[in-house]
């Protein structure tokens, strides 16, 4: 992985009581199946260049500044509300409103190659949340206390119809699962190692990084993102006409669709509950 050091004098740390992580200065060729850093890694990368957050080379080192804080903030705050259990969509909505590119408001997941990975038609980019959704209860299952957690936590099997038909299809899907510790393959599933336990930080800073990747692109779809341009610039041509003009027509315009939450969701039955999903691991 190749990292580009701007400014040593970190203001993360002073967000730091959740140990966030964050990865600003990752280059753009950086790709999901790098090793995650570690916390005091994340910490020692610095901020980003004024061009990388603003995609202008003469923004201002006051205004960078700014955002630079509003997001270290919104982030901080999300974080704590997500371990809460407490209401957080008004912290997405801040972070995906700040002007500056979607891969700098990630500290874990790399949002980039997975829409580049996954932009050939409108229906590719509609599989995104759905998939991010699952993620996103795997996730919680690993937060969960050993004793809390289904006896057969440790192994996916490909054979799990909610793995092979919602997350599955996403490209790319492995190496979250992989960010998530499971990084033994075999023929019939993905496995954590033996003996080993998740890591707690990253696990918690994926999750954040999820939820707010699934209702960023909940927003895109129904037309509704504050800075849809941020999603458009990696997508082709033809998926960004394709996508727009269906708003009127198709089941995500936003006159017949709202974004929900995934609390929402799970509460009409479109989710399923993070035990619902590790139940069916071994079918």
């Amino acid at each position: 992985m190749r990292v580009k050091v701007i400014n040593r004098n970190v203001r993360s740390v002073q967000h730091n009581s959740l140990k966030i992580q964050y990865r600003y200065c990752v280059t753009s060729t950086s790709s999901i199946k790098n090793p995650a850093p570690d916390s005091s890694d994340c910490l020692k990368m610095g901020q980003a260049t004024s061009n990388q957050v603003h995609n202008n080379p003469e923004g201002g080192d006051e205004e960078v500044a700014a955002i630079d804080s509003r997001l270290l903030e919104f982030r901080h705050n999300f974080m704590k509300a997500v371990q809460k259990g407490e209401e957080y969509t008004h912290f997405v909505k801040s972070l995906i409103s700040l002007p500056c590119p979607v891969s700098l408001k990630y500290a874990v997941l790399n949002v980039k190659h997975i829409l580049e990975q996954n932009n050939q038609s409108e229906e590719e980019l509609k599989k995104i949340p759905i998939a991010l959704g699952i993620l996103e209860k795997y996730c919680r299952h690993l937060l969960k206390p050993v004793s809390l957690r289904a006896e057969m936590w440790r192994s996916v099997k490909y054979s799990n119809p909610i793995y092979r038909d919602r997350v599955e299809p996403l490209k790319g899907s492995t190496d979250v699962m992989e960010l998530m510790g499971y990084s033994v393959k075999v023929e019939d599933g993905i496995y954590f190692p033996e003996g080993k336990e998740p890591d707690m930080e990253l696990t918690r800073n994926l999750l954040t990084d999820i939820i707010m990747a699934r209702q960023e692109m909940e927003l895109y779809l129904i037309g509704a993102h504050p800075q849809p341009a941020h999603i458009d610039q990696y997508l082709p041509q033809n998926t960004i006409i394709l996508q727009q003009s269906g708003y009127e027509t198709s089941s995500t315009s936003p006159r017949n669709i709202t974004s929900k939450t995934g609390g929402e969701m799970k509460n009409k039955g479109e989710l399923p509950s993070s035990d619902q999903i590790i139940i069916c691991i071994n079918i």
